[in-house]
């Protein structure tokens, strides 16, 4: 059975946390949970230190001299990127298109993680929650970690809650 055929599979928490290069967020990382208010502080601020190493690890991986070890780096997170529990995905905050996601991430809205690199992160957004999107996204840059709560959309035209 897929994931997004399983009545028991709510979508119940959801944060976004803005990736900075030089001082400007270049993405987003989106993470979506099954379990209602995951984000407790502890989890907040871990996922904040995540944000952090892993923008500092990409701004890293731009000068030379550590270009082998953000490359290292970037294998590991990746690593834990596509094998987490949670939805993921990172979008560029001001087109909102999908930069990456991961297996989760594709599963839960129904597509291959092929199709989700062709996707702006607004198509899984029900039509109704799309106008929320610039807000969340600035809100993000902002603030940094945060919780929301929006319908999303799987590719058959369901829609979902995320809390």
């Amino acid at each position: 059975m897929r994931m997004d055929e399983d009545p028991k599979n709510q979508w119940q928490s959801a944060a976004a946390l803005p990736l900075f290069n030089g001082g400007k967020v270049f993405g987003i990382l989106v993470l979506i949970w099954h379990q209602q208010q995951l984000f407790d502080a502890n989890t907040k601020q871990t996922l904040s230190d995540i944000s952090t190493d892993a923008s500092n690890i990409i701004s890293a991986g731009e000068a030379s001299l550590a270009a082998e070890k953000a490359t290292q780096e970037l294998k590991r997170y990746e690593t834990l990127f596509q094998n987490a529990g949670w939805a993921m995905a990172i979008a560029d905050p001001e087109s909102h298109q999908l930069i990456y996601s991961n297996l989760a991430f594709a599963t839960m809205h129904g597509y291959t993680q092929a199709e989700m690199r062709n996707l702006n992160l607004a198509d899984t957004f029900s039509i109704e929650a799309r106008k929320q999107l610039p807000v969340l996204a600035a809100r993000a840059e902002k603030e940094g970690s945060f919780s929301y709560e929006t319908k999303h959309l799987r590719k058959n035209g369901t829609s979902f809650d995320c809390k």
